[in-house]
């Protein structure tokens, strides 16, 4: 008997009135089935149909699948499925089981040999369109999903006798999932390829390492792949990172990075950076700085020929700006023209003096607010560890008074009565309460204990009434303050507060006998009034001095200390070990240490990993600070006569500064070195670098 017939055999007659079965559609090939036309759907089938001219067996190479099965309507291939189940229903389990029977019997085929010449098991089958009807139902019924569920794990059918589970097809489907799972995963994996692959030319950029967020990823492989992203979230839920590790190596996920595929990748960023860099210095203003570094080459057998070694090189860091604004194209004539005509008259002792005048008035508000700051951060402000807060409550009664609380005017009597008691209202209290009365108090603090007035006072004192200890810490009061100014300024990027602190510094420079910073300090100054045009030294301001990573806040530092930062990345935290980590090796790496970095900082923040060093926190200090204020108590308090040993003494440097920029002769040798003839003889070379290569970067054996 013919697969055919076995089929019509088995197909349930309606046992209703009027309840007929539905005609079969027309249908050339099952890849028609998701694109079928409603003209199609109702044609009656013709069994008579000769079969399409290019069968397609099992064994053929896959075809893609259509894109838009899933959106498609209900196939009629299962609305006719669905009406004959509704009709298989609705009859005894006795005939049900008869007609299974009668299948299995009277055809000499069993279930598998029926389902193995049905599913394109013998040609003639696959040809035949009767048969390839009854196979298209059959592979898109709701009852697919459902056998094999059930030939995996049979259902027990009486859960109270607790009778084992019958094996069903456990022995041989296991393999057949796995199989089919695996194909299913390389399909997605060739899906999501695209995804996660960039143009060679571009993938070791920092824009392509970083420009893209794992959530947006992992949405978008969740679309392309979901069962290969479902079992990777399962393996991560496991937190059986060993065998997670095995099934993705199976599947071909992962890899091992070898050291030439590492150094491939740092050759190329490294490239890759030059390259933009040499682009960069032609379109936008740029800021070079360099420093010392010393590298220890550590060895770990060490023997005569292979020793530790200390070297000594030189880094180098460029910083651009893209929102810059260009020198004029004139700005290098009147720089030229201005250092001409200045050059025999820099500044002078009295226009410096005049502009000490000028910062201080300019600096002085800021030092009051860093009084006020400190005084307000103190302990007795502090709010939050108020040192009564444990104690009981008080609750002292005022005096009551023949005063009825009715109306709006009742109140307002009643409370200036409640002040009165409390002796509020005094004229001498109301007289001056407010912030201006804060600021007078942290003016009078600053004027008596922390201003160079102040010191002048005292210097005037008669010996017998001085207090040596007293004017000690006024001193460190008024030389600190610039410092922690100076510290602020930095921080917020306050580059005029930084220029009204320079004459400051100069003084002290002067004083304390640091004539090369002095006369660093003079140039700076000198330039920025006389010898820069406003364009250069506004460019000076802006672009030199302070810089940000970040752009927030309080995160604004010089360029040597970003010079800092690059150079501990090239002494420590990058630096190449082993036996190929010369000089030669830091010359390809250091270029990429940008890139490297910024992708490192985009991991840990998209993962947020523990990372170490870079949040600490301090140890506690109120001992600390209680053992300073108990021998600090009462320094500011007048004692006369109260006098230090010679050792405990120290130098006013800003005084003495002072004294020697108005009538010293420190202005005189700078301007001397100003203006000395120098050699432009062409063809002349001068004497041997002090770090010429044959004495700056000899290596030193420990």
């Amino acid at each position: 008997m013919s697969s055919a017939s076995i089929v019509d055999d088995f197909e349930p007659r309606s046992p209703v009135a009027g309840l007929e079965d539905p005609e079969d559609p027309e249908i050339d090939s099952e890849d028609e089935y998701y694109n079928v036309s409603q003209e199609i759907l109702h044609d009656e089938i013709n069994p008579s149909r000769p079969p399409s001219p290019a069968p397609s067996l099992h064994d053929e190479a896959d075809e893609p699948i259509d894109e838009e099965e899933d959106s498609a309507p209900v196939s009629p291939f299962v609305l006719r499925t669905r009406r004959l189940r509704a009709v298989l229903d609705d009859l005894p389990d006795e005939e049900v089981v008869t007609k299974l029977s009668r299948v299995l019997d009277e055809n000499g085929l069993d279930v598998a040999l029926f389902l193995e010449t049905l599913c394109w098991g013998r040609e003639c089958a696959v040809q035949n369109p009767r048969i390839r009807y009854a196979r298209t139902a059959f592979s898109c019924s709701d009852e697919l999903p459902l056998i094999l569920k059930r030939c995996l794990k049979p259902p027990r059918w009486n859960s109270s006798m607790r009778k084992k589970r019958a094996k069903g097809g456990r022995a041989v489907l296991p393999s057949v999932v796995v199989e089919a799972c695996l194909d299913m995963m390389h399909d997605e994996m060739r899906e999501i390829g695209p995804l996660l692959t960039t143009e060679t030319a571009t993938d070791v950029r920092a824009s392509t390492l970083t420009g893209f967020t794992f959530v947006e990823l992992h949405k978008s492989m969740l679309q392309r792949a979901p069962t290969l992203v479902a079992i990777m979230n399962g393996l991560y839920k496991k937190r059986s990172f060993s065998y997670g590790f095995d099934v993705l190596h199976a599947l071909g996920l992962t890899m091992a990075m070898g050291h030439t595929w590492i150094s491939d990748a740092v050759r190329r960023m490294s490239k890759m950076s030059s390259a933009e860099l040499a682009d960069l210095v032609t379109k936008h203003p740029w800021i070079l700085t360099y420093d010392n570094v010393v590298i220890l080459f550590k060895v770990f057998s060490q023997r005569l020929d292979n020793l530790q070694k200390l070297n000594s090189g030189t880094a180098a860091t460029v910083y651009f700006n893209p929102k810059a604004k260009p020198l004029p194209p004139s700005a290098n004539a009147e720089l030229k023209a201005r250092r001409a005509g200045n050059l025999n008259n820099p500044m002078t002792g009295a226009e410096l003096w005049k502009l000490m005048g000028d910062s201080e008035k300019q600096l002085r508000p800021f030092y009051i607010h860093t009084l006020l700051d400190f005084l307000l951060n103190s302990a007795e402000f502090d709010l939050e560890n108020y040192p009564f807060a444990d104690h009981q409550l008080l609750m002292p009664l005022e005096r009551s008074v023949n005063q009825p609380e009715a109306s709006y005017s009742d109140h307002e009597q009643l409370i200036t009565e409640w002040l009165k008691q409390l002796r509020l209202m005094d004229s001498a209290i109301t007289k001056d309460i407010g912030l201006n009365r804060l600021e007078a108090m942290a003016e009078k603090a600053y004027r008596e204990h922390a201003s160079s007035a102040a010191l002048n006072s005292m210097d005037q004192a008669k010996a017998s009434e001085r207090d040596e200890r007293q004017q000690l810490h006024t001193q460190f009061a008024r030389d600190i303050l610039p410092y922690l100014t100076l510290v602020r300024a930095i921080k917020r990027g306050d580059v005029g507060l930084l220029e009204a602190l320079l004459p400051t510094f100069l003084a002290r420079f002067i004083g304390g006998g640091n004539n090369n910073y002095a006369y660093e300090t003079l140039e700076l100054i000198n330039g920025l009034k006389k010898d820069w045009p406003p364009a250069v030294a506004d460019f000076v301001r802006q672009n030199c001095w302070l810089l940000t990573f970040t752009g927030r806040s309080e995160s604004f530092l010089s360029f040597d200390q970003a010079q800092e930062h690059n150079t501990k990345d090239i002494k420590v935290t990058y630096k190449p070990q082993g036996p190929s980590g010369g000089w030669k090796c830091m010359q390809v790496l250091h270029p990429a240490i940008p890139t490297i970095r910024r992708t490192t900082d985009f991991i840990d923040h998209a993962f947020n990993t523990l990372t170490r060093s870079k949040r600490h926190t301090a140890p506690k200090k109120e001992q600390d600070i209680q053992k300073l204020l108990e021998r600090l108590l009462g320094v500011h308090s007048n004692r006369r006569g109260r006098q230090l040993d010679k050792e405990d003494r120290s130098e006013d440097y800003i005084a003495n500064g002072v004294q020697s920029m108005v009538s010293g002769s420190i202005l005189e040798t700078w301007k001397k070195n100003r203006t000395y003839e120098r050699n432009t003889t062409p063809g002349e070379q001068s004497d041997e670098s002090v770090c010429s290569d044959t004495d700056s970067n000899n290596d030193t054996e420990l």
